[in-house]
Parts: C-alpha cells; sequence; structure tokens
C-alpha cells in the first residue's frame, strides 16, 4: 500500500522475454534457501530488488527532468505536442506523476544549494520520501542532517513541517494514521493518541474493489501510513 498510492504509473507495459528473466532468478533464489534451509539467499534477492527498484525510480525522475530541460530542442527538431502528454503517450507515465518527479529531480539533485553528500545519501531514500521534500528543499532551514536521517515518510512531513514554522500547529493539529500491518486507524492530537477503527488490509491484494476503497479512503482523509 505504500508506493503504488495514486503514482500514476499504472498503466500496461509489454515485458520483454528477457525482463521476465528476474521472475526466474526469483525460483532460484527460494530453491537455494530451501536447500540451505537458510533465508539469505532470499533475503539477499529481495534487497537487490528493492536496490534495483529504488535506482529505477531515481532514474526515472532524473530522465523526466533532462527531457523537459531539453524540451525546446525536441520542438525546434519538429515535435509539436506538449511535453507530458508525450510522456504519458510513449511512457504510460500520467502528467501529474511526471510534473512530481521533474520537480523532485529539478529541487534536490539539481539544486546547487544542497551539499553532494546529502544528495548521496537521499539518494537511498525511497520516491515517496522524496516528494515530500520537494516543495520544502528550497526552504533555508530545512535541517538536512535530520531528513538524512529520516527513516520513513511520517517522519519527514514532519521534519518538513516543523521547517515551514508549524511545529505549534503539530500539537494542536489532527493527525490520521493507518497500520500497514492490520490496518487499525489511530487519530493523535499531540500526546493524546486513539483508535478509532480499522481497514481490511490483509484483502488489500486479494480484491480490486477493497483495494480501490482503501485507497480512495486513504488518499481522500489524508491518513499517513505507519
Amino acid at each position: 500500500m505504500s508506493e503504488p498510492l495514486g503514482n500514476g504509473i499504472d498503466t500496461a507495459v509489454r515485458l520483454r522475454p528477457s525482463d521476465k528473466d528476474v521472475l526466474n532468478m526469483v525460483d532460484a533464489a527460494i530453491e537455494a534457501a530451501v536447500a540451505q534451509g537458510d533465508l539469505t539467499p532470499a533475503m539477499t534477492f529481495g534487497r537487490a530488488l528493492r536496490r534495483q527498484m529504488q535506482a529505477s525510480g531515481l532514474a526515472l525522475a532524473k530522465l523526466l527532468y533532462r527531457l523537459q530541460e531539453k524540451w525546446e530542442l525536441f520542438q525546434a527538431a519538429g515535435i509539436d505536442d506538449e511535453f507530458v502528454d508525450v510522456i504519458y503517450a510513449e511512457m504510460g507515465v500520467a502528467a501529474g506523476t511526471t510534473n512530481k518527479y521533474v520537480a523532485l529531480w529539478s529541487s534536490i539533485f539539481a539544486n546547487p544549494q544542497i551539499p553532494d553528500s546529502i544528495k548521496d545519501a537521499l539518494e537511498d531514500k525511497p520516491i515517496r520520501s522524496l516528494i515530500l521534500l520537494t516543495a520544502a528543499a528550497r526552504e533555508e532551514n530545512l535541517d538536512w542532517d535530520k531528513v538524512v536521517d529520516a527513516t520513513t515518510p511520517h517522519e519527514i512531513r514532519e521534519i518538513v513541517r516543523e521547517a515551514r514554522g508549524q511545529q505549534t500547529s503539530s500539537h494542536s493539529a489532527l493527525v490520521l494514521e493507518i497500520n500497514v500491518r492490520n490496518g487499525i486507524l489511530t487519530a493523535r492530537r499531540g500526546d493524546t493518541q486513539v483508535n478509532f477503527g480499522a481497514l481490511t488490509v490483509k484483502d488489500y491484494n486479494k480484491n480490486d474493489l477493497i483495494k480501490a476503497a482503501i485507497d480512495r479512503v486513504v488518499s481522500s482523509a489524508g491518513i499517513l501510513e505507519k
């Protein structure tokens, strides 16, 4: 339920046979783990998959940023369509997501005010966390060391809130959260926290209607995952 929520990259993409080799590698990793009676081969492969997913997200953000940066040259060469329309038609990335990814790369990784050491550390963050930083990346009082140390999107959201001078409001604001493991909904205001319901997240990947309903509720109510 994390990154796929409204990520705008949901259109079908035809996989080539070579793209599917990784599926056979899954079987090999599982068989090795079973043969050894040890989870290590499977866990090692899983971490490699996550690194590749992370690198692919960053690469897509950079690609979209660089394409938009050079779009006038492509227009001069005869391309009449708008940048976001071409990206959607050719890559299946929605316009809203394209704009978010371009803004992400522009505000963070193409920003000369952010030290290279910070940028290197931020490459380890999920795209979802980086998108939260986009609007605040040029805030002079944003504590980048705290951002680097943050491990969840929720932590980064709070750091951004502080940088915008909303420290006091965070004590009076109503924050809604969902535990992605059991679906329990929590309402928090300052130091007070209560559970007020639950969503059937155990069926999230089993029923498309449930998935759509949960996505709608989480997105429209601004519920944070934890």
